[in-house]
């Protein structure tokens, strides 16, 4: 796997957590906010003209590729389940424990280390590519 590709695809482990609560809530404030933002009122604009939903447009439309990211970590997460890699996920990528501390936690060395972090990495990037969010040169 390329180097550029494998750190889109950590990125998206590392940051797991941070960008599932922020696409939480904002599902959450556009929803509010669209309920409430004609509050009172009946205005009819075209989709053209009305800024204000070209801006939900646009924040949905961020959300869902950062929702398919959100699944791929899923999946692979379901792909790993109960095979002991899943607490490496979790503990590598979640946690974010050193090298050290996952070759203490598992009972193995370094370079096994490596080998499992390619091999979620690899799995996780094919889940991608079925996703359409990554794309082979």
């Amino acid at each position: 796997m390329e180097r550029a590709m494998k750190k889109e695809v950590e990125y998206f482990f590392y940051n797991y957590k941070t960008l599932k609560k922020l696409a939480d809530e904002k599902a959450e404030d556009v929803a509010e906010k669209r309920v409430t933002a004609h509050y009172g009122k009946i205005s009819v604009q075209e989709p053209k003209q009305n800024g204000y939903e070209n801006a939900i447009i646009k924040a949905l439309a961020a959300s869902e590729e950062t929702q398919k990211w959100l699944g791929v970590v899923d999946k692979t997460l379901e792909h790993y389940d109960g095979s002991g890699k899943d607490d490496f996920i979790k503990a590598k990528y979640f946690l974010k424990n050193s090298e050290y501390q996952l070759c203490e936690k598992f009972f193995v060395e370094r370079r096994a280390i490596f080998r499992w972090a390619d091999e979620i990495l690899t799995y996780a990037a094919m889940v991608a590519l079925q996703e359409g969010l990554l794309k082979v040169c």
